[in-house]
């Protein structure tokens, strides 16, 4: 049985690989994004059942058509599923809107030019180096590379209590540089690939953070990063991504080469 709004054609035409896929409602608005391994089957499954409940009878009648996207992988498909979420924010999707790690150090420019390493809470659309669920352990990072690095507690949060002398900004910013450098030299870089019948699926993660996957030809040779990043699409990454991408290490080691 189908959803009353949604024509069968949609259905008729999905794959059974993976991918991710979409229910859009009646002004095409995609409400929904979900991941697979087999797509037509996992699509299918929504609409079996016996829920008679009001919450699931309103998301069945919302769905007016179906779209997807097709991925080499399984992983692949998790990965793209969480940055579509991300994308669109559909109102029917509710776990991924709840924040896997609550807080990260960022780097900005302040209007004297001074860079600063501060902690803040993760949003949506910002960048971090690095992320953690707890204030403490954020806390305890950036003091210690305040310590090893001879940054200014006040410029990064730490303190209210302004520097009687502080350098240059030309010259404490490289000390913030070597302190982002090594925040980032502390992060693995690997690819995790997986073989598939039209070549083999890569995942890249650079300085512990997802860069983004696509399709290696079987007899592709590289040498370089770059290499690698020509033949991939990079994709926006979000603290939910590199939640998962730091249990990538224990679940995929022997699909995986460090860089």
């Amino acid at each position: 049985m189908l959803p009353p709004n949604l024509d069968k054609s949609y259905v008729k035409q999905l794959p059974q690989q993976p991918g991710v896929y979409y229910f859009h409602n009646a002004q095409g608005k995609i409400i929904y994004v979900g991941k697979a391994k087999q797509i037509k089957q996992r699509v299918v499954s929504h609409f079996t059942g016996h829920d008679i409940g009001k919450k699931r009878q309103q998301f069945l009648r919302e769905i007016h058509a179906v779209s997807y996207t097709t991925t080499p992988t399984e992983l692949t498909a998790l990965l793209l599923e969480s940055v579509e979420i991300r994308k669109y924010w559909p109102i029917y999707n509710i776990s991924q809107k709840v924040r896997s790690s609550n807080y990260g150090t960022c780097l900005y420019t302040d209007a004297a030019g001074y860079l600063r390493l501060v902690i803040d809470k993760l949003q949506k659309r910002q960048s971090f180096l690095h992320s953690t669920a707890y204030l403490v352990d954020a806390h305890r990072l950036l003091w210690r590379l305040v310590q090893s690095f001879e940054l200014d507690p006040y410029l990064c949060c730490l303190s209210k209590v302004p520097p009687a002398l502080l350098a240059p900004h030309e010259i404490y910013n490289q000390k913030v540089l070597a302190a982002v450098a090594s925040l980032q030299a502390q992060q693995p870089t690997y690819l995790l690939q997986e073989a598939t019948d039209e070549g083999t699926s890569c995942v890249l993660v650079e300085k512990g953070s997802f860069y983004g996957f696509g399709m290696l030809p079987n007899n592709f040779k590289w040498r370089t990063v770059s290499d690698i990043k020509r033949k991939i699409k990079q994709y926006p990454v979000n603290e939910h991504i590199n939640a998962m991408i730091r249990s990538f290490e224990e679940r995929y080691a022997g699909k995986m080469t460090y860089l």
